[in-house]
């Protein structure tokens, strides 16, 4: 699930390394819902690139943060647009 029950500004401590695999997961799911077929298949290959060059949340054996792996995942995604 892509929400939490506290944002950064309510408990300024707590580390942003939540794992966004499943929101990435879930718009794959939407896009191909939508015949976006295309569209999902990128998206599920920027993920695997993205995990395949270790770029992991703490609760998978990595150490990115949320942010660094999104933009992992979007650099993935602007590189395959080429």
């Amino acid at each position: 699930e892509g929400s939490h029950l506290f944002s950064r500004d309510q408990v300024p401590c707590f580390p942003s390394t939540a794992n966004p695999m499943a929101t990435f997961w879930t718009g794959a799911q939407m896009l191909d819902h939508l015949g976006e077929n295309a569209a999902a298949a990128r998206l599920m290959q920027a993920v695997e690139k993205v995990t395949g060059e270790g770029i992991k949340t703490p609760d998978v054996g990595g150490t990115a943060t949320t942010q660094e792996v999104t933009d992992a995942v979007c650099e993935a995604i602007r590189a395959s647009n080429i």
